[in-house]
């Protein structure tokens, strides 16, 4: 299988959703490094990308085989995970149109980074999802 055609299914949050813009920006890999004009002086200036910043439903952004790079970590759950859900995201960048270029943060390095609070809420939300990974109930995460 062509690694580039694989489908994840990862957990993800309006938070680590970036989108750019990307018009009249067309990278090849090989070259991106020394090209990209992309750049944030600041985390703040990054974290105004996000889809949350900017008040844009991830319902509407993303789509099913829609093409995004991510960073991901695996994390293993408890049954029920209906939706096969085994990635949480550090990281998603939609970019229009779609480049393959890095995500504009780096990765944490380990799952086992994650506080114990933040494993029981993503448990919390796969046990709720079905099997297309839709919410069916109103969670309740406290």
């Amino acid at each position: 299988t062509d690694s580039s055609n694989q489908v994840f299914r990862v957990l993800c949050s309006s938070d680590d959703v970036f989108i750019l813009d990307m018009k009249d920006k067309h990278f090849d890999k090989e070259d991106f490094k020394i090209k990209n004009k992309i750049r944030f002086a600041s985390a703040p200036e990054l974290w105004k990308k996000t889809a949350r910043f900017q008040e844009i439903s991830l319902f509407g952004l993303l789509k099913p085989g829609q093409r995004v790079r991510f960073n991901a970590l695996p994390l293993l759950s408890n049954d029920p995970n209906n939706a096969e859900i085994h990635y949480c995201s550090a990281g998603v960048l939609v970019t229009k149109p779609f480049q393959s270029i890095p995500v504009p943060v780096n990765c944490v390095g380990s799952s086992k980074n994650f506080t114990d609070e933040f494993k029981i809420y993503f448990m919390k939300v796969l046990r709720n999802l079905n099997s297309n990974a839709e919410c069916e109930v109103e969670l309740d995460l406290k």
